[in-house]
């Protein structure tokens, strides 16, 4: 009975079924289409190209070997498992293209902070440094910045203020430098030449209060104009959460000292018991102020240390 049944099988398989194989052919044709479809989509999200020539002659070679073996059951039973393992490869494929979306490499993140990357030359009466700041990762900070710099507003001004463990009267201890042109602690400082600006805060930017970071100063959210500071060393308490201000929404990073931290912490240790109006930064305000003798853009790096 088994061995009739058998033989019964492979006459229908080998005469009669080539209606189903033909479906079959249809179905694979589909699920390949949906596969290369989807993957289309996804890669075109990541890189705007789409999947490439490869996969998809890869896909339409598959449907055609099985068009073409639709005639040969054993041909077919090969065929459908080496569809199988192409559509197992394109459904990979697809899954792993969204979770390389938006994560350029290193070498294109490189360029695009470069890219959008401003070098200043800064000129002291202690020195000379090299600054950047970063309009696309803090655009209102460093913007603001950069109006003051191509308005020369800071020609003339000066590094008045060192704040350290010594003299800072706040708990959470910082160690800054802060210049620009409108001293806080006088009766009547020189006027800020532009409005103030919105406070662009270091959990949306990704920048922090690291040695060298330049960072705008302020009271209340909201009211940085022209004062900044250079940070000496990590001060995490000025970031996004931070305990220096008891609003504890922080200070605003928008550039980064490349070269001259001598001349920066030549001004940070340097005497500081001028007279002022301001108990608060009573043995803080220099003696003798840095005066800022220029900020300009510099469109090409230096070939050498300055």
């Amino acid at each position: 009975m088994s061995g009739w049944l058998s033989a019964g099988m492979k006459f229908f398989l080998k005469h009669q079924c080539s209606t189903i194989r033909m479906r079959l052919v249809r179905i694979i044709e589909n699920l390949l289409q949906h596969a290369c479809l989807l993957l289309h989509a996804q890669t075109a999200q990541a890189d705007g190209n789409g999947i490439t020539d490869v996969h998809e002659l890869a896909a339409m070679r598959c449907v055609m070997r099985c068009v073409a073996a639709n005639s040969d059951g054993q041909a077919f039973s090969k065929i459908w498992r080496w569809t199988c393992v192409w559509l197992l490869a394109l459904a990979l494929a697809a899954c792993v293209a969204p979770a390389s979306a938006g994560k350029p490499d290193a070498a294109s993140d490189m360029a695009d902070a470069r890219a959008q990357a401003v070098r200043l030359r800064v000129e002291t009466t202690a020195g000379v440094m090299l600054w950047v700041v970063y309009p696309g990762k803090a655009p209102i900070t460093a913007g603001n910045f950069l109006r003051h710099v191509d308005a020369r507003a800071y020609d003339g001004a000066s590094f008045y203020r060192t704040v350290r463990a010594d003299n800072d009267r706040n708990p959470a201890t910082i160690h800054v430098i802060q210049g620009g042109i409108s001293r806080p602690d006088v009766s009547n400082p020189r006027p800020a030449p532009f409005p103030p600006i919105a406070h662009e805060s270091t959990a949306d930017t990704g920048l922090r209060h690291v040695d060298g970071a330049l960072s705008m100063a302020r009271l209340a959210p909201g009211s940085a104009q022209s004062e900044f500071f250079v940070s000496i060393g990590e001060n995490p308490v000025l970031d996004a959460g931070g305990t220096r201000n008891p609003d504890r929404l922080g200070f605003a990073v928008f550039g980064q000292v490349l070269q001259g931290m001598d001349v920066v912490r030549k001004i940070h240790a340097s005497s500081a018991n001028a007279p002022t109006d301001e108990p608060y930064v009573q043995g803080q305000m220099l003696d003798a102020p840095v005066r800022i003798i220029s900020i300009r853009r510099q469109s090409n790096p230096p070939n050498k240390s300055i």
